[in-house]
């Protein structure tokens, strides 16, 4: 069923939140396969997702969650709510990540370090052993959800 909302208003805090719920499904689209990590790429490859694809994982989302007026239209090519949500992406970075984007990737890079030291000399037990207490039950939950999902990476199943 087509839209002929052209001119959608895309309202985020609450609707976010409900959606992004670390125990429902998060939409595969919002995450597409780019070939180099820049932000610039990822949205380039969100705003050209297949209608289909879109309308696909929207439908598996409502089976778990309450969604926000302007879900269903995200796929309707007769709207522009998906290219408003790759401009409010755009903005939100802009505004909240992009000021403080060289900190946060120094800070990334030196975990990655600690945690390569760490491997190399304890082994993974004593990695996974170093993590914060929040840290490993948030993955041992996400794992979970994965294998509980049947998600598959790369044609290999999770769990």
């Amino acid at each position: 069923m087509a839209s002929s909302n052209k001119d959608a208003t895309l309202t985020f805090g609450e609707d976010v939140d409900n959606v992004g719920s670390p125990d429902r499904i998060f939409p595969d689209f919002l995450t597409p396969p780019t070939t180099t990590p820049d932000l610039h790429s990822a949205l380039d490859a969100l705003a050209h997702t297949d209608p289909v694809e879109i309308r696909a994982d929207i439908d598996r989302l409502a089976t778990e969650a309450a969604l926000p007026p302007w879900a269903h239209a995200i796929s309707d090519e007769n709207s522009n709510v998906l290219e408003l949500l790759v401009d409010n992406i755009l903005q939100y970075y802009s505004v909240a990540l992009q000021p403080y984007w060289p900190v946060i990737r120094t800070q990334v890079q030196a975990s990655w370090m600690q945690v390569a030291e760490t491997i190399l000399l304890g082994g993974t037990e004593k990695a996974i052993g170093s993590l914060f207490p929040d840290s490993l039950c948030a993955a041992i939950r996400f794992c979970t959800y994965l294998t509980q999902k049947n998600t598959r990476l790369d044609s290999m199943a999770v769990g």
